[in-house]
């Protein structure tokens, strides 16, 4: 009506063209979010939000946000999304059921994860380092940026290069470099098979001191 009483009033017109262009987004989100590309969904949702920010654009840049990260396993941040969204209109039933699915969801992976961190942590206490990594590998195949268990990866790893210098430093009766390198993985783990080692190597060094 405004328009027509006055129609060549650009500032009416730009509010016109503002008002096209949300539910323009809106609609291309929607249509994205139906066939699930999260991506170009959550993008016209945020070109929306920023057209006009109303709670209506915000939750579905929110929700869609929320359904991307559930798409690519990470949970945790999808979680947190649905929450956001769940601040917005606190009575969403479908939302507040995501969170409890997600709830579910993650404690099982915490469960897994601990219990493969703990039978891996049994395992390198016990210096059976071969299944050692099979289990904190596995429990890295749960929660990949885990530095904790990449760092106990990481010390089994540099034991075992050690005590294969040393091997072969011994082979070539290099014995003092040999007793070097056993020495620097005991620092490691001081298992029964580096003892045995450093022994067998001092052994070897003071047969060839007394010659």
């Amino acid at each position: 009506k405004a328009q027509k009483i006055k129609p060549n009033n650009r500032g009416i017109v730009n509010k016109i063209d503002l008002i096209n262009n949300y539910y323009t987004f809106l609609k291309k989100g929607d249509k994205y979010y139906k066939l699930k590309d999260y991506d170009n969904a959550q993008l016209n949702y945020e070109n929306a939000y920023k057209v006009y920010e109303t709670d209506s654009s915000k939750f579905k840049v929110l929700i869609s946000k929320a359904d991307n990260y559930y798409t690519q396993k990470m949970y945790v941040k999808s979680q947190i999304e649905y929450e956001k969204a769940l601040r917005l209109y606190s009575n969403n039933l479908v939302i507040k059921q995501k969170i409890n699915d997600l709830n579910v969801i993650i404690n099982k992976i915490n469960s897994e994860f601990a219990l493969l961190s703990k039978k891996g942590d049994q395992n390198s206490n016990n210096f059976d380092f071969d299944n050692a990594l099979i289990k904190y590998k596995a429990a890295l195949k749960i929660k990949p940026k885990n530095k904790e268990v990449f760092s106990k990866i990481e010390k089994i790893n540099n034991y075992k290069n050690l005590i294969k210098k040393g091997d072969l430093s011994f082979k070539n009766k290099i014995y003092n470099v040999a007793k070097t390198q056993y020495t620097n993985a005991q620092k490691l783990f001081n298992s029964y098979e580096v003892k045995s080692k450093i022994e067998k190597t001092e052994g070897e060094i003071l047969r060839f001191t007394i010659v």
